[in-house]
């Protein structure tokens, strides 16, 4: 094993031990800015504080994706057991479309807390953008 290490590190394959090794590559400062914020003058403070609110909601955003994922496995196999049951399915489907719509309410609690945090120029431009992305949808369809 050792020739096999000391040749793969001749070969510059593997860095020899105690070898200076780059960090771990950290996010540009656009990168974890929500695609409809992109391309507006975020100031640094905008940015950390969209940061900050993003960082907090994972845990609860993370909660509702998983309610959803376990609603919809329970109706689905409800739906192609031996044992259909139609109110048991309904029960079911509720409960997915109440998972669901939280996760909408939560995220457009969080487009508006982010959108609260721009200047007037910045929410225009962000509306302008919103108005190019929904007209390019409408001429794809």
């Amino acid at each position: 094993m050792h020739n096999e290490m000391m040749m793969l590190m001749q070969q510059g394959m593997f860095p020899p031990p105690g070898a200076m090794m780059p960090p771990p590559r950290f996010p540009n400062d656009g990168e974890f800015i929500p695609p409809f914020l992109r391309g507006l003058d975020l100031t640094e403070l905008q940015q950390d504080k969209i940061f900050e609110f993003m960082h907090s909601q994972e845990p609860a955003m993370r909660a509702q994706y998983k309610a959803v994922r376990k609603a919809a496995e329970e109706m689905h196999r409800q739906a192609a057991s031996d044992h259909y049951n139609p109110s048991e399915v309904r029960m079911l489907a509720d409960k997915l479309a109440k998972a669901l719509a939280d996760t909408f309410v939560q995220h457009a609690t969080t487009e508006a807390k982010f959108l609260a945090l721009l200047t007037p120029e910045q929410r225009k431009q962000a509306d302008e953008m919103r108005s190019r992305f929904e007209a390019h949808l409408d001429h794809a369809q």
